[in-house]
């Protein structure tokens, strides 16, 4: 097909503690052990993380039976752990300073004649956009 493609060249492979002592001899704060540690931690998350969980039919169903309890303000305002002013409008962290409607478009030109290109082409150059 005439492609060229790039492919890895593999000189070495290394283990966690292969890879925990290149990384923290490259100018890190971490210690080789701290790490080896991540690393392990990591490795163990992403293999837990690629086994898929699937809902079963009758989870499915069940959850249509139980009922759906709705946390407005009013059940919210006289729990002791949560703050009257977290909750709603007033906790919302995002202030509007300003709101405003884009302005109108203006009408448009229709350019008709036998040469519309060279019309449009005088248009731009007074408006000096060409």
């Amino acid at each position: 097909y005439g492609k060229i493609y790039a492919y890895p060249v593999i000189d070495e492979t290394v283990d966690i503690s292969g890879l925990a002592a290149h990384m923290a001899s490259h100018n890190t704060p971490f210690s080789k052990g701290v790490i080896k540690g991540l690393l392990t931690d990591m490795v163990t998350c992403v293999k837990e993380l690629n086994t898929p969980r699937y809902m079963s039919v009758s989870g499915i169903f069940d959850c249509y039976s139980k009922p759906l309890e709705i946390l407005d303000y009013p059940a919210l305002k006289d729990d002791p752990l949560i703050e009257v002013d977290t909750i709603g409008l007033k906790g919302s962290p995002t202030n509007v300073f300003k709101s405003f409607t884009p302005p109108q478009k203006g009408a448009g030109t229709m350019l008709t004649g036998d040469a519309p290109a060279a019309e449009l082409a005088g248009i731009l150059a007074k408006k000096h956009i060409i």
